[in-house]
């Protein structure tokens, strides 16, 4: 498995909207099972990595993007997962930095 490959699957996913809805849809659909569809799309994408190399890809580029806006901060203070929301919103295109 490869850091560099769930880069390369992240630039992908920014740039191609088709990829952005796939996943969107699947993880609406079972939203409890996130990390497993990322992990299954990028290898039907050719990309090959771990769930922890994916998250560790996600916290460069939120390290990048600054600080979190009024949704992001209402979904952190509400208990929620901090990471799996701001990667889901990034995966699927719902991420203004990310557009």
């Amino acid at each position: 498995m490869s850091i560099e490959k769930a880069r390369a699957f992240y630039e992908k996913v920014k740039g191609d909207q088709n990829v952005q809805q796939n996943i969107g849809q699947l993880i609406k659909e079972k939203p409890a099972e996130m990390d497993g569809i990322i992990i299954k799309v990028a290898g039907e994408n050719g990309f090959q990595f771990t769930v922890e190399e994916m998250r560790a890809v996600f916290a460069e580029a939120t390290q990048k993007s600054g600080e979190l806006n009024e949704t992001e901060l209402e979904k952190v203070a509400g208990g929620n997962d901090e990471d799996a929301y701001r990667f889901s919103r990034m995966m699927t295109g719902h991420y203004p930095c990310f557009r």
